[in-house]
């Protein structure tokens, strides 16, 4: 992309003209997430989803590669001396994206993509800088700086109104011609860690999830401890509050991000994955061999998914959340599978498996 400074001398900071109180419920989970998924994006428009290579370093820091090479498209690196968390990746900025609105990206051109509204990195900054972070950001040879000030021509209450405020800076080193490096600093290492979870490209990385894949009805996670946490396009959205698994789907979410607005959409897409996997579970268990591509806990998970589906089908939770609507369209096959698998189960649970039965 081009850029457009012209002839501009950055004398003095430029109002976005955004207040510091917009969006206020946004905090460092929010901040993150735009940044990480802007990263996340770019990589996409250069290398399309699945060329996309995610490599740990350790639990914490993470190369991103084009698929069957070494050469590096992106990185995440934290400086535990400094407190200084960067995003790295190829490109370049404009500034037109600092303009409310202001983004390339359609995500009507390509699935993977999940930005779309233009407005995450200005309220990302808003929100880093009230919590007493920093940020800027290294775009080739100008580094840009955000701030919280006030500005005299904006009155509320009697007072000067404190505003989102940038400005851009020479720049010169030839080893980051190219990139695009975001800097957020005042971020512990514990902070960190833990916005990892919220994202299963990382966290798949450092973690064992035991990530079952269905087709494009998405994927099921059936590690405990990633029970009910729900995921749009691999990224964190809520709780669901009684669902059994953890699941990453294409959800239609709120402006935010950070809620479901169809629990109904939700509850269709999680019950076909389940449907999916008991539809083809013997397939998918032979695929796996030895499990000789899944390490022993992933395995074990696996191997409990039936019974596991039984406790939740039977959970007074699970049928409260009316996510079970949807299995009077059980397939026949998974119907089947359930008949066979509860004759097996009967000595253990009884008339519980009874009633599911005649239920179903």
């Amino acid at each position: 992309m081009a850029s457009s400074f012209g002839t501009y001398e950055p004398k003095k900071d430029i109002n976005t003209w955004i207040s510091s109180i917009y969006c206020e419920k946004w905090g460092l989970k929010e901040g993150l997430r735009e940044l990480i998924q802007n990263q996340r994006d770019e990589l996409i428009n250069l290398l399309e989803k699945d060329n996309i290579e995610t490599q740990a370093l350790n639990d914490y820091e993470f190369n991103f590669l084009k698929k069957g090479t070494n050469e590096l498209y992106g990185s995440i690196r934290y400086d535990q001396m400094g407190q200084k968390l960067s995003l790295e990746n190829k490109g370049k900025l404009e500034t037109f994206n600092l303009l409310l609105g202001g983004t390339t990206r359609n995500p009507s051109n390509n699935s993977a993509i999940t930005g779309q509204f233009g407005e995450g990195l200005k309220i990302a900054a808003i929100a880093l800088l009230r919590l007493n972070k920093s940020l800027s950001i290294v775009n080739t040879d100008q580094v840009w700086r955000f701030s919280l000030k006030d500005d005299e021509n904006f009155i509320r209450n009697g007072q000067r109104e404190k505003c989102l405020f940038w400005r851009w800076d020479p720049y010169n080193n030839p080893q980051r011609a190219g990139k695009v490096i975001v800097e957020i600093r005042n971020i512990t290492i514990d902070e960190w860690k833990e916005a990892i979870d919220n994202y299963l490209w990382l966290v798949s990385k450092v973690k064992r999830l035991g990530i079952i894949n269905a087709g494009n009805y998405g994927d099921i996670i059936l590690n405990p401890e990633f029970k009910d946490r729900i995921y749009s396009r691999g990224v964190f959205v809520t709780r669901s509050g009684g669902v059994g698994f953890g699941y990453n789907l294409n959800l239609t979410l709120d402006r935010d991000r950070n809620c479901i607005t169809d629990y109904k959409q939700f509850a269709e897409k999680a019950n076909s994955i389940i449907f999916y996997i008991l539809d083809n579970y013997n397939t998918l268990r032979a695929s796996f061999g030895n499990f000789e591509n899944m390490d022993y806990t992933e395995a074990e998970m696996f191997e409990q998914f039936p019974e596991n589906i039984y406790n939740l089908l039977c959970s007074d939770v699970y049928f409260l959340s009316g996510a079970y609507y949807s299995w009077n369209y059980l397939p026949q096959k998974a119907c089947d599978y359930i008949w066979e698998f509860g004759n097996l189960l009967f000595k253990k649970k009884g008339h519980q498996i009874i009633d599911l039965m005649l239920l179903i």
